[in-house]
């Protein structure tokens, strides 16, 4: 199913900013969204599982890179990309708010889909080769950035990141508008 909005918080909606937290406006999304009459599931997987939704929250002026979802160690050396969550929530549609602290309202809300096999497949290298260098042991806590992605571990927890650039973002969300993207290039296998 390709979801276009998702009705409970649009752009213009004021937001409440906390200087100690950015989680403060996901939570206040998440509670919005959820007042709308979604099922939002608050546990591991996708966020909005009816409308195989993944909201995504994020500051505007955040250089940081996005992340997507959290795995143990034991869990990324045992799954490979195709079982892994991060992949289940990259190819969900993308709903990813953004908001700013200056005005203290949302300032786009976007869907996307990620699901072409040029993102998947930059995604998919990223993941594996992280994969490798977690399972090596010698990667302390960050892996190598790989194109798009880099691993990195949770303080004093054995749970690792897997985020995206946000150069790599910025592409990525590029490609996914680009009708015409998968006519320009051929994937090889």
């Amino acid at each position: 199913m390709r979801v276009t909005n998702v009705k409970g918080v649009q752009v213009g909606d004021s937001v409440p900013v906390n200087p100690k937290s950015n989680d403060t406006v996901g939570r206040f999304v998440e509670q919005k969204l959820k007042e709308h009459g979604h099922n939002y599931n608050d546990g591991k997987g996708i966020d909005l599982p009816d409308l195989n939704t993944e909201n995504k929250v994020r500051k505007t002026s955040s250089k940081s890179a996005h992340t997507i979802g959290r795995m143990t160690t034991s869990d990324i050396i045992d799954t490979c990309w195709e079982d892994s969550s991060v992949r289940d929530k990259m190819l969900a549609n993308q709903n990813r708010y953004e908001w700013t602290d200056i005005y203290c309202e949302i300032t786009d809300n976007t869907v996307y889909d990620f699901t072409d096999p040029y993102i998947e497949e930059k995604l998919k290298e990223g993941y594996e080769l992280g994969r490798a260098e977690i399972a090596s042991g010698l990667c302390g806590n960050n892996t190598k950035t790989y194109g798009p992605v880099i691993w990195q571990k949770d303080k004093g927890k054995d749970q690792w990141q897997y985020r995206i650039t946000n150069k790599g973002m910025r592409e990525i969300k590029g490609i996914s508008k680009q009708k015409t993207f998968k006519n320009l290039f051929e994937l090889c296998a």
